[in-house]
């Protein structure tokens, strides 16, 4: 980003620091218990092709709807995956998970709800001397099923972004391209929570237990302000409340109710979870 001649970069940079503090574009700090510091941040949005972007864009519904119709398939997951489990024991430890809910009936109930984030990176095609450069391509790093985090941190990059331009002239023409997974992402959750409430059995007689979304953290989680974000948009605008837990708090508190079908964590329902990041499966699954 070239800077304006009455603003350099190091005015740039303090720009950048104070609207990060101001919005919530924060990081619990690695070492002092209390304290924050802004998450990691460019000074300007990356130029990245504009076909590309849309092409990311439009990949998503289709690799979202290709992770569910997989995790639909539990014995070809099986299949598919028996050579890599002598070699990986957490991959060995999800597998011994779905043996057990496949003797136990299978799934409870049949509402699910993936939040996913696929990483890409741009790839230029090596050429031979003389050739033409083929335009370039994307090439996926990973697709996350779980702690698929940032969604919140990352439409505050955006308004920082849209800041920063606004008060020096870009290096690279183009336009920053919207961005609100916060909303979209807290509307996502609030709808499976409709609609698991739909579903779910009445609790036995003189048992009142609140249908909640279970937030999966670990101990000493520095991802915070991403995760309160969305817990608070939820509250706010859906009037859906949020539990945080670690797995091990979860071990201590959590029990399963024969009479609703769920994990009751404290009292409340677990409407979904998902680990590291804020996420919901249906009732009580893994998102």
């Amino acid at each position: 980003m070239a800077s304006s001649p009455d603003m350099g970069t190091e005015m740039l940079m303090r720009e950048a620091n104070d609207w990060a503090v101001a919005h919530g574009l924060l990081m619990a700090h690695k070492t002092a218990d209390g304290q924050f510091e802004h998450a990691p941040i460019s000074l300007e949005a990356t130029p990245y092709p504009q076909q590309q972007y849309i092409r990311a864009v439009q990949l998503a519904p289709v690799f979202n709807t290709l992770v569910e119709n997989i995790s639909q398939q539990p014995e070809w997951l099986l299949e598919t995956l028996a050579p890599v489990e002598g070699h990986d024991k957490f991959t060995s430890q999800l597998l011994d998970l779905m043996r057990d809910v496949m003797k136990s009936g299978g799934e409870k109930q049949h509402l699910h709800l993936g939040m996913h984030r696929s990483d890409y990176m741009l790839h230029q095609p090596p050429t031979a001397e003389g050739e033409a450069t083929p335009p370039m391509g994307l090439l996926q790093v990973e697709l996350n099923t779980i702690a698929s985090s940032f969604g919140s941190l990352s439409e505050r990059v955006t308004g920082l972004h849209r800041h920063l331009l606004s008060r020096c002239a870009p290096a690279v023409s183009g336009t920053i391209p919207a961005n609100d997974s916060l909303q979209g992402l807290a509307r996502a959750l609030a709808t499976a929570h409709t609609e698991y409430l739909k579903l779910r059995p009445s609790p036995s007689r003189g048992t009142q237990v609140e249908a909640v979304v279970l937030f999966v953290v670990q101990p000493g989680e520095r991802n915070v302000m991403d995760q309160r974000m969305l817990e608070y948009k939820l509250a706010n605008d859906h009037s859906v409340r949020v539990i945080r837990a670690t797995l091990a708090e979860i071990s201590e508190r959590a029990t399963t109710r024969a009479d609703l079908g769920a994990t009751v964590v404290a009292a409340k329902q677990v409407v979904g979870s998902s680990a590291g990041a804020a996420g919901a499966g249906g009732g009580g699954g893994g998102g």
